[in-house]
């Protein structure tokens, strides 16, 4: 009962969360691409602890292809291996883009924060805060906000180039079956 099943974006409702029961795991992440209701209906029913990234930048897609690399190769160029790639058409918006020996992934350019949902979700046994591209500081912050020694008022004031979302907290997909 020591292995956690994190398989990023594929918890997405209780048969999912709950597939691997039978080999009695200690927990499994939730999809932070769900809407906070099916994250409640996940929690509602689980069989062992679950874990949800409430904090941080969040992966959006991850390609075992060498993005990067295969740039750096085609134009010639020297790039970084983590870089913010821009959209012509919407210069604020970016997405962070990072390789490493597995692989890129492209990350959202905002922050996930989700304080305002924190009792809606007393039944989460973890939440985690990511890290990656953030410094200790904000991250130090982001813990005291979460443990509720700092106000989201002050954070957000604190932390104010940054910007924050809820995620998918509360946006509902629609999916529609191909004839």
């Amino acid at each position: 009962e020591k292995a956690i099943y994190d398989p990023g974006i594929l918890n997405t409702n209780i048969d999912d969360f709950n597939s691997l029961s039978h080999l009695l795991i200690k927990g499994a992440s939730v999809s932070g691409q769900i809407t906070i209701t099916e994250i409640e209906e996940i929690l509602k029913s689980k069989k062992y602890q679950a874990f949800y990234t409430g904090f941080g930048y969040l992966p959006m897609f991850k390609t075992r292809r060498k993005l990067i690399s295969n740039y750096q190769e085609i134009s010639k160029t020297k790039v970084d291996k983590e870089i913010k790639v821009f959209e012509e058409t919407r210069k604020e918006d970016f997405l962070y883009v990072k390789e490493d020996n597995y692989g890129t992934s492209l990350y959202r350019s905002n922050i996930l924060l989700i304080d305002k949902y924190i009792n809606r979700l007393k039944q989460l046994d973890y939440l985690l805060l990511e890290s990656i591209f953030l410094d200790d500081e904000i991250m130090v912050d982001a813990l005291k906000l979460y443990k509720g020694i700092i106000s989201a008022t002050f954070f957000k004031e604190k932390y104010s180039s940054y910007t924050f979302d809820d995620g998918f907290f509360n946006k509902e997909l629609i999916y529609k079956k191909g004839d």
